[in-house]
């Protein structure tokens, strides 16, 4: 696997940049923009030719806002919310940033199949407007609140929905698996898990999100530890980041702290020996 962080941008994204190629990571996430905010200004000139001459030699992720809902029944969010995504698209293709992260929206349960089509429609429509830009990667959810796509089936079967060639990919969180109900808290079990997702996502890029959980599996419960202080464990999430299939694949870590935090926690999982 590509390991790396998620990266603050504090300071601009050239300064980010900067700082995550002083890290020697392979991979690195970061918000383009305020995460829960649905509009922002465009990104100064001098800062995108800084990241752009910073940033080579990382596979970047971008991660989209919190507030975009592409399933959201509601005229109002519906339209923030496209033009949110779309604004994404052009900092990410200003950037050079080739692959970004969306969660995939929620809907109330009477209105969950509805949820599905207009999460379908948005998504493909803006990735047909936008040619030149990244591949969506839409990340599972631990199922709370009627967020889609805890079910990794019905991840899959959004993406096939969409059906825009080579530009949608699937994000796997492995604390919202473990919070959806997925088992994760042996290496066994997460082989097992690995094996399931080579097997679902296939021929689909694929990214992962390896973050511990401090929530009880199956509570529908999002929260991030650090690899070894949570549910999921050192071990399982060590396995998952060797497994061979996902070799190519980026693997960032959102774990709490910072930067410093997060670079720390990574060496500690890629220094386990879990077999």
């Amino acid at each position: 696997m590509l390991t790396g962080i998620h990266a603050s941008a504090a300071g601009g994204m050239g300064a980010c940049a900067a700082r995550v190629a002083a890290m020697g990571i392979r991979a690195a996430q970061v918000f383009t923009a305020n995460p829960r905010r649905h509009t922002s200004g465009v990104l100064p000139e001098g800062d995108v030719k800084s990241f752009r001459e910073r940033s080579g030699g990382v596979l970047w992720l971008a991660h989209c806002s919190y507030l975009i809902n592409p399933a959201s029944g509601k005229p109002e969010i519906s339209e923030r919310s496209r033009a949110s995504l779309r604004a994404e698209f052009d900092r990410c293709f200003s950037l050079g940033i080739g692959r970004c992260v969306l969660h995939p929206g929620s809907a109330p349960g009477p209105d969950r199949k509805g949820g599905v089509r207009r999460a379908v429609e948005m998504v493909g429509s803006l990735l047909e407007e936008s040619p030149d830009g990244p591949v969506l990667l839409l990340e599972n959810t631990s199922g709370a609140g009627g967020n889609l796509c805890g079910d990794l089936e019905e991840l899959r079967g959004i993406l096939d929905m969409i059906a825009v060639p080579g530009r949608v990919g699937a994000c796997l969180d492995t604390a919202h698996a473990h919070g959806y109900g997925y088992l994760l808290d042996t290496p066994d079990h997460a082989l097992a898990f690995c094996r399931a997702v080579a097997g679902l996502f296939a021929g689909y890029p694929i990214a992962f999100h390896l973050n511990d959980s401090g929530a009880e599996r199956g509570s529908r419960s999002d929260r991030h530890r650090a690899p070894g202080c949570g549910a999921v464990g050192m071990a399982s999430l060590a396995a998952v980041e060797s497994f061979a299939a996902f070799s190519g694949s980026p693997g960032v870590l959102e774990t709490p702290g910072d930067d410093s935090d997060r670079l720390s926690d990574l060496r500690r999982l890629l220094g386990f020996r879990w077999n």
